[in-house]
């Protein structure tokens, strides 16, 4: 495979015919593809391409396990594809983008998106990137553009650093997760199994403005244990660092009895519900100061119906110039005094690089006292915070030593 893989990626570029008896187009959909289908067997079909009608911007060979599709259309499926510039090429999971286009339209690639993470996180697997892959495609038009937002997990070769054992023990590894996810569609189909990820395929479920908040303070008052106080007012305060508690965590007696995660975890829910419905309601006094009563309705608290999103709520803010425009708002809380480090997902960074200066964190924290603390951060998520890129552990960059 090594030398077929290394002849596209040297005279792909340079190959202006595709034409079916052309040395590249034999190598795509005849020698690479039969080398393959060897490895694989004959319970997977192989297919190559190189486009149809003209040239492709990025070639590929897929491996399709026939229980869940025969085309590249729609399913999910294994594929070599090459980058535009032939500087490598990805070993993917994908996802069939057409059929999203075709179900869809123009919420193909959040709803391609969002059963990808569903896939990623049921995905027991560390090898593989779960990054979204990068074939040098900008052209939203472009069905190559698809092919990046469709995949679910890879592994990238830069030319000339690889090796035809690492190429064929990736390709088992992979086939193994495959051929895992081909038992989901044993009596089931696709477009079922894709519905009932993102809901039937119905709209978002918008809540807005003050039926947010009153659904917020039904969920609350229903917990007759909720220890969380009542009439909060938020504190507008830039995090900083007090000396007296440092190494606090590692200097404090430990204390003995099990923990109740449960328990735990339904609390941290409540919190942050109670919390997204405080930054709800600052995002609508906010909009009342500013005479813009109008706005007020329109927010929308979209983190009840899924976490893709990248954001918690929609409001809205208004320029010098008067002009209106989104505002997209990722709310993350904790309870402690200070202000800690938190996690944040890659779907929310890399919303933060789409959106840009739209988009705002609202950072909450000491928020189980009468008067929680709160700053926000506008931008790509970068810009304001220190991340590691293992864990996207945040901490704010700008914090006042006292």
């Amino acid at each position: 495979m090594k030398d077929n893989f290394k002849y596209v990626l040297d005279n792909y570029l340079n190959s202006d015919s595709f034409g079916s008896n052309t040395p590249i187009y034999q190598t795509i959909c005849y020698s690479l593809r039969d080398e393959i289908q060897n490895l694989v067997g004959d319970s997977y079909l192989v297919k190559g391409s190189m486009g149809q009608g003209q040239k492709a911007e990025c070639p590929w060979i897929s491996i399709l396990n026939r229980d869940i599709t025969c085309s590249t259309t729609k399913g999910i499926y294994v594929v070599y594809i090459f980058k535009k510039d032939m500087s490598g090429f990805y070993l993917c999971l994908e996802q069939g983008i057409t059929n999203f286009e075709n179900l869809y339209k123009k919420k193909k690639y959040e709803y391609v998106t969002k059963v990808g993470d569903y896939f990623k996180k049921e995905i027991d697997d560390n090898y593989f990137s779960k990054q979204e892959i990068n074939l040098g495609i900008n052209n939203k038009s472009s069905l190559a553009y698809g092919y990046q937002k469709a995949s679910v997990i890879s592994k990238y070769y830069q030319k000339d650093n690889y090796s035809e054992e690492e190429l064929k023990s990736d390709l088992d590894r992979l086939l193994k997760i495959y051929d895992e996810i081909a038992k989901l569609f044993v009596n089931r189909n696709y477009e079922t199994l894709i519905k009932n990820i993102i809901n039937d395929g119905d709209d978002p479920l918008e809540i807005k403005g003050e039926e947010a908040l009153d659904l917020i303070k039904t969920y609350i008052e229903e917990d007759s244990s909720n220890t969380i106080k009542a009439n909060k007012n938020l504190i507008e305060q830039i995090p900083f660092i007090d000396k007296t508690h440092k190494y606090k965590a590692i200097l404090s007696p430990i204390k003995a009895g099990k923990i109740d995660y449960v328990k735990m975890t339904y609390n941290n829910m409540k919190i942050g519900l109670e919390v997204e419905g405080l930054a709800l309601e600052y995002e609508m006094q906010r909009l009342r100061n500013l005479g813009r009563e109008d706005l007020v309705n329109k927010i929308k608290w979209l983190s009840k119906e899924s976490d893709s999103y990248g954001y918690d709520i929609l409001s809205y803010d208004i320029d010098k110039n008067g002009k209106v425009h989104e505002l997209y708002i990722e709310v993350k809380t904790c309870s402690s005094k200070y202000d800690t480090s938190f996690y944040i997902s890659r779907n929310e960074v890399e919303a933060s690089h789409k959106l840009k200066e739209h988009y705002c964190l609202f950072r909450i924290y000491d928020a189980q006292s009468l008067n929680p603390k709160f700053y926000k951060a506008f931008g790509e998520i970068e810009n304001n915070f220190l991340l590691d890129p293992l864990t996207y552990m945040a901490k704010y960059k700008f914090i006042i030593e006292r």
